[in-house]
């Protein structure tokens, strides 16, 4: 565990604060979510004797904390308030862009060859992360302001900087850091006060320090991408899974990780669910083939400040039986995905699969629009790869079929967008479906689901794993409340109900149309 440094860095122990913590920042990874806002709940545990439950960057201390990060005083304490040196900046800044320390002669007349930062502060200042004064120096054992470290942090986003500084009292638009201001309120790296003010000459703090790096390593999809995890759980009958490095189907009989180029097979009368760390949940019903083809994860700041981990990509292959599925992402408050629009897929050869991936309105830094706004709406985060096409999810509840003659989609929240092999598609919404039954020609247009489809929708195995997911996705969020199972399961028996309802007209103008006749 690391220790928190001292206002000085020039005792052993505070170098090695550093050091853990660049370390730990290496080790665990970058991550994702949306900057938390306001004050925050009640119901979170503060890590830290002296970080209160209204500290507005209590979320990110706890993050940190459970990322394995930072780690307090030995009398409990964290110290929010103490300052951050620029040395100390300019090694996190090195090490969360990824840059090995630099050799060569001393870059400052105040950083010597031998000094602890050395190496890091001559890497930052290579790659433009940081820079010295007038005087050639670089007063690396200064305490930067709120203004400087704006300057400096906003200098790992890679993305263009669109930011418009609001009216601040104590900040104008012709000052010094203006525009590095207005990019760190935009993206939430740091706040203004109650009164609006920035107050650029306080000191950058740890807390605020713990914001700063929590939203970069949460947010920024340049620094979010991790290791998505999956888990097999066979509900009924024989469930097999071939894995990508073996020849032969092993039967599975408990809850089994699967990963990147896994097969799994259900037989007649068997069922299994899959798993994923965010709750989301896929339901794999007899006589199917499913194939795991990509999965990354980003992290993601759970309500109480944990660290978690989200499904940013997830792509699948179906070529038999049914499926179920649930995102988490569209009921979490914290998670935000990365969108990928599906409007003007370019088309593609027949015969040839589109892979939603490859649409150039991915976040990142070709975004066409900053991460931190990006990452608000609809979000394509699961792509099935079907015969006959593609279906791109958008953060819904939705159920799969295909037969030997045809692929059926419906949807009980949110959308999907069926695209056939040809690059023609169709977008199908709550409570309809769409099929597909060749390569050449475009998905059926939507109707209202039929008999069958509903069927499918009200089976007691479905039911039950539908309340099951929703209650996982629930203690995510928030386990004081059950909001979220009821959404899930509000939305599920509304789809169902609008379906019957539709279907009941329009069995009522065939038969007055009928009679007409």
């Amino acid at each position: 565990m690391m220790r928190c440094f001292p206002k000085r860095l020039g005792t052993l122990p505070a170098r090695l604060f550093v050091l853990f913590l660049i370390l730990a920042l290496l080790g665990a990874g970058p991550g994702t979510a949306a900057a938390a806002t306001g004050s925050a709940s009640s119901g979170v545990t503060p890590a830290f004797s002296d970080v209160s439950q209204s500290d507005p960057n209590l979320l990110y201390i706890n993050y940190l904390v459970s990322r394995n990060m930072v780690a307090g005083f030995p009398d409990g304490t964290f110290h929010p308030d103490s300052g951050l040196t620029r040395a100390e900046a300019a090694t996190l800044l090195a090490k969360v862009a990824g840059l090995q320390p630099a050799s060569g002669p001393a870059p400052f007349s105040d950083v010597p060859v031998g000094y602890w930062a050395y190496g890091d502060i001559a890497a930052a200042t290579v790659a433009g992360l940081v820079y010295g004064y007038p005087d050639g120096a670089f007063h690396p054992q200064a305490i930067i302001t709120r203004a400087e470290g704006a300057a400096l942090f906003t200098n790992l986003i890679k993305q263009p900087n669109q930011a418009t500084l609001p009216s601040l009292s104590d900040l104008a638009p012709g000052n010094w850091a203006a525009k590095a201001v207005a990019l760190a309120l935009a993206a939430g790296l740091l706040q203004t006060t109650s009164s609006g003010q920035f107050s650029p000459n306080d000191p950058l703090t740890r807390s605020d320090l713990a914001r700063v790096l929590g939203v970069i390593l949460t947010g920024d999809p340049d620094y979010d991408q991790v290791a998505l995890t999956g888990a097999l759980k066979p509900l009924s009958g024989i469930v097999q899974l071939t894995t990508s490095n073996s020849a032969a189907p092993a039967t599975v009989t408990a809850v089994t990780p699967i990963a990147e180029g896994d097969t799994i097979t259900t037989g007649a009368n068997s069922s299994a669910e899959i798993d994923f760390p965010d709750a989301s949940s896929l339901l794999l019903q007899e006589n199917s083939v499913f194939t795991v083809k990509k999965m990354q994860g980003k992290s993601r700041l759970l309500w109480d400040g944990t660290a978690g981990v989200a499904i940013a990509w997830l792509e699948v292959g179906l070529t038999q039986g049914q499926m179920f599925g649930v995102l988490a992402s569209s009921y979490e408050k914290s998670a935000q995905a990365k969108p990928i629009s599906l409007q003007g897929l370019p088309g593609s050869a027949p015969n040839q699969k589109i892979n939603l991936a490859d649409d150039e309105t991915n976040t990142g830094s070709n975004s066409s629009l900053p991460w931190y706004q990006a990452n608000t709406g609809e979000q394509a985060q699961v792509q099935v790869d079907m015969p006959w096409g593609v279906a791109g999810i958008e953060g819904t509840i939705w159920h799969i079929t295909i037969t030997l003659t045809a692929t059926t989609v419906s949807t009980a929240e949110g959308t999907v967008t069926l695209t056939s092999d040809s690059g023609q598609q169709v977008t199908i919404t709550t409570s309809f479906q769409a099929s597909l039954s060749s390569s050449n020609v475009a998905p059926n247009q939507p109707v209202t689901m039929t008999a069958t489809e509903i069927s499918d929708w009200q089976a007691q195995a479905v039911q039950s794993w539908v309340q099951q997911t929703a209650a996982s996705i629930q203690n995510m969020v928030d386990t004081t409340s059950n909001t979220i199972t009821q959404a899930i399961e509000n939305a599920v028996n509304s789809a169902i109900n609008t379906a019957n309802n539709n279907q009941t007209n329009n069995n009522n103008n065939n038969n007055n149309n009928n009679s007409g006749n």
